[in-house]
């Protein structure tokens, strides 16, 4: 036959009853912070990631963006000093060219 409980049995399973309460508490309560600081964290990247990424992509493309030379100035000076007399005339042939290539009916209209 089954013995009867005593009041010692009884209450060592109260305690480890609370034991597992306190347990699951402390668990949640360390859920629950970790929550709080990947809340906080998520906050800072929402802030700070769209400059980061705004100014790493503009690097990239400073960085390949092909670098030409400036066909707006007519000639570069020589040797001597003095400016080369076709200074400018072969750019702007290239340009008409280019434009003749891409457009025809403009490049004759501009000709």
């Amino acid at each position: 036959m089954a013995e009867p409980r005593t009041l010692e049995d009884l209450s060592s399973e109260e305690r480890g009853e609370d034991d597992q309460e306190e347990e699951e508490l402390e668990n949640l309560e360390k859920l629950e912070a970790e929550v709080k600081q990947m809340a906080q964290r998520i906050l800072e990247y929402r802030t700070t990631l769209p400059d980061q990424f705004k100014s790493t992509l503009s690097s990239i493309l400073v960085s390949q963006r092909p670098i030409l030379p400036h066909f707006d100035i007519a000639a570069e000076p020589g040797i001597s000093g003095d400016r080369t007399p076709d200074g400018g005339e072969h750019v702007q042939l290239s340009q008409d060219a280019l434009l003749a290539e891409k457009d025809p009916e403009t490049a004759e209209k501009i000709l």
